[in-house]
């Protein structure tokens, strides 16, 4: 499952299973975390491709971060949002993405 967020400006993966894939990190980055108290940690990026069905693969970097308390592999960012449509269903919470 994967989380659509608005307000985050990249899209990130679940950095237990790309532990779990073998997938390399390009390098590190320095980000803030505001689930932990505002403190800074190294945050691995990994880079590749992201299939999203019907909409296609966007080649992108992901931020790796720990995404299992949401129930989530994948949270899709602004770096791809800006890129699509997005339509909310309040009342029956649905997330409906589309190319433009």
């Amino acid at each position: 499952m994967g989380i659509v967020d608005t307000g985050a400006s990249h899209t990130a993966v679940d950095r237990v299973a790309a532990e779990e894939l073998d997938l390399v990190p390009m390098d590190g980055t320095t980000m803030l975390r505001y689930d932990e108290e505002d403190e800074s940690a190294d945050t691995p990026r990994y880079g590749g491709d992201l299939w999203i069905p019907s909409l296609g693969t966007f080649r992108r970097t992901a931020l790796g971060l720990y995404l299992a308390k949401y129930d989530a592999i994948a949270l899709i960012g602004n770096d791809i949002l800006r890129e699509l449509q997005l339509a909310y269903d309040g009342p029956a919470g649905i997330v409906t993405l589309s190319k433009p």
